[in-house]
C-alpha cells in the first residue's frame, strides 16, 4: 500500500507525511502552529487528541494529510489516515467545547464533509484498498477515554455506507 500511495501522492515522501509506528500507545493532535496532524508518545493534555492503542506493537502507518500531503487546494480533506494490513482509517479532529451544542453540530457536519471528500478522493485514485476494512472517525471534542462507537446519525451513515466505510463517533482506535 505504501508504494501505491507514493505513486498516487508523490508529496507524501517529499513532505515526510508518512511515519511507520509500532508503539503500544500514541496520540495524535492538530498542531496549533502548522495545522498539521502530529503524533506523540505523550498525551497532549492541552489539545484535543486521538488515541491509538497498538497492544501487539505491530507496524502501523500514520499519514498526515491536512497541511502536509494536501494544502488549501479544493475541498478540505480530513486530518490524517492510519492503516495496517487489516484497517484503513480516515480521521478528522475538531476541538469543540462540551457546552456549545450548536458549534458541535456544525463542526460534526463539516467534519463529515471533509471525511467524505477524502474517502472519495482516495477511492478514485487508489481504486482498491485490498482486503482492508475502511473506517472513518469523527473526533469532535470528545474525551479519548470514551470508546469509539458506530455513528447513530442515519443521514451520515447513509453517505458512508454507500462508500463501504464504517463511521465512528469517538477519538480512539485499537489495532488488535
Amino acid at each position: 500500500m505504501d508504494k501505491k500511495l507514493e505513486r498516487v501522492f508523490p508529496g507524501m515522501t517529499e513532505n515526510d507525511c508518512l511515519k511507520i509506528i509500532s508503539d503500544i500507545r500514541l496520540y495524535v493532535y492538530d498542531s496549533p502552529d502548522t495545522g498539521q496532524a502530529c503524533i506523540e508518545k505523550r498525551k497532549p493534555e492541552q489539545f484535543q487528541h486521538f488515541s491509538i492503542t497498538n497492544p501487539e506493537g505491530k507496524p502501523i502507518r500514520f499519514l498526515s494529510l491536512d497541511h502536509c500531503l494536501f494544502f488549501d487546494d479544493g475541498p478540505k480533506k480530513c486530518d490524517f489516515v492510519l492503516y495496517d494490513e487489516t484497517f484503513f482509517c480516515f480521521i478528522e479532529l475538531k476541538a469543540v467545547r462540551r457546552d456549545v451544542h450548536n458549534k458541535r453540530k456544525t463542526a460534526k457536519r463539516y467534519a463529515e464533509k471533509q471525511l467524505l471528500a477524502t474517502i472519495e478522493l482516495f477511492q478514485k485514485e487508489l481504486k482498491s484498498f485490498g482486503s482492508r476494512v475502511l473506517e472513518a472517525y469523527l473526533c469532535i471534542g470528545y474525551r479519548t477515554g470514551r470508546p469509539s462507537i458506530l455513528s447513530r446519525s442515519q443521514r451520515a451513515k447513509r453517505d458512508f455506507v454507500k462508500l463501504g466505510v464504517k463511521l465512528y463517533d469517538g477519538c480512539r482506535k485499537e489495532f488488535a
